[in-house]
């Protein structure tokens, strides 16, 4: 189960809580206000490779990355070819 975290309106408490995602009930604080969830930076698994190295992608991604404009222009005709693509 998530951890998240949940902030008082009233005089700024924080307050961690480990729920299921789905937990539908409000968090209330020591002092009895409602209290909000503070949204989070998501954990990102990089393949291994720290964020500042993206650019050091494996050989398939960087191939999809070079020839974006020809492998859409493929994936249009071949879909046009199956009457399944109108273009606008």
């Amino acid at each position: 189960m998530p951890t998240y975290v949940y902030k008082c309106r009233a005089d700024g408490y924080v307050k961690e809580v480990l729920h299921r995602i789905g937990y539908s009930t409000g968090v209330t604080c020591d002092c009895g206000e409602l209290m909000h969830r503070v949204p989070q930076a998501p954990l990102v698994n990089w393949g291994g490779l720290p964020p500042h190295r993206e650019h050091e992608v494996g050989p398939a991604a960087r191939d999809l990355i070079d020839n974006y404009d020809r492998n859409r222009e493929a994936y249009i005709a071949k879909q046009e070819q199956r009457g399944k693509y109108l273009r606008e």
